[in-house]
């Protein structure tokens, strides 16, 4: 079996598991994420491999809102409306297939949701979360978010190449 098709059917089923072990999960599903694009390069094209990943990326950020309805009851409508927000990007890009969309639509959804989720699971960083550090907290989520989507989508920035010195060479077609 391809490495890439399991990763991808991990993507698809482990985010199942997220109500019963919820850090755990979010670590898998972060770590696949940030590094299927390696293994894919081998067996899709690169056109091919940004829509499944967006595609994966939409099934994850769904089951995250799910569980938010249900244990992060306060953030609630905020994450719904993030979650909205960069579905209209997803959406675009689905039917453009141009990445500097999400410049206009990052991916906040997902950072605000680990800010919150880390500031309700573990105590000592409730601070995070309360009062008007959350205010503070979640801008530097989300500049740190932009900064992220405009390596990636416009200047093209790739970790495994400028950390690592590796080159994907995607398959054609």
């Amino acid at each position: 079996m391809n490495l890439y098709f399991f990763i991808f059917i991990l993507r698809l089923l482990v985010p199942l598991l997220v109500f019963n072990y919820p850090f755990f999960v979010i670590l898998i599903i972060l770590t696949l994420d940030g590094f299927d694009a390696e293994f894919a390069a081998k067996v899709v094209s690169y056109p091919h491999y940004q829509l499944f990943d967006k595609l994966l990326d939409f099934w994850w950020y769904l089951i995250l809102l799910f569980f938010s309805s249900f244990f992060l009851k306060e953030f609630f409508l905020l994450l719904f409306a993030l979650f909205v927000y960069r579905l209209i990007g997803e959406i675009i890009f689905v039917l453009k297939r141009e990445n500097k969309i999400f410049l206009f639509f990052p991916n906040f959804f997902e950072n605000v949701f680990l800010l919150i989720f880390m500031g309700i699971s573990f105590a000592r960083l409730e601070f995070i979360i309360r009062g008007s550090n959350f205010f503070y907290f979640f801008l530097l989520a989300c500049l740190v978010k932009l900064i992220q989507e405009y390596l990636v989508h416009v200047k093209k920035f790739v970790f495994m190449k400028s950390a690592l010195g590796l080159k994907r060479k995607w398959r054609r077609g």
